[in-house]
């Protein structure tokens, strides 16, 4: 690995975990109750039932990964499980309205205040320059 892969790989991450640091503190300071990872699966199945399947593809985890998650949120009365009417074998994932509320109750900015404020430092040219830069790179990848 280059240098310059191994320093790209480093400032990606630390600006991740900054990210999700912001995200955690803010579902502590709405009194969630809830991980970061469960707000997630709960935002996923808000609009739509979804499968396991489907939420791990989204999330980009393996679905016995998420399992004690939707077993946490089932407990909590914030999703429940439902049988899919096309495919038995399928389980659909749907919000209660407990979850709902929950959900609706959380003015979630998903971290994006750290990040804001860091482009806003940085100025108009560089914000722009630096969006061109990373869509590239994504559409190479």
């Amino acid at each position: 690995m280059s240098d310059s892969t191994q320093e790209v790989q480093k400032l990606l991450w630390t600006l991740i975990k900054r990210i999700r640091s912001d995200m955690e503190e803010e579902l502590v300071k709405h009194k969630a109750g809830i991980t970061l990872l469960q707000y997630s699966v709960l935002k996923h199945i808000a609009k739509e039932h979804r499968t396991l399947q489907e939420i791990s593809a989204t999330l980009l985890m393996r679905p016995p990964s998420l399992v004690p998650s939707i077993d946490t949120l089932e407990r909590l009365k914030l999703l429940e499980r439902l049988p899919d009417v096309s495919d038995r074998r399928k389980i659909q994932l749907r919000t209660t309205k407990r979850g709902k509320n929950l959900l609706k109750r959380i003015p979630f900015t998903g971290g994006a205040q750290c990040l804001k404020q860091g482009l806003r430092q940085l100025g108009t040219n560089k914000t722009l320059r630096l969006t061109r830069l990373l869509k590239e790179l994504s559409e190479v990848l």
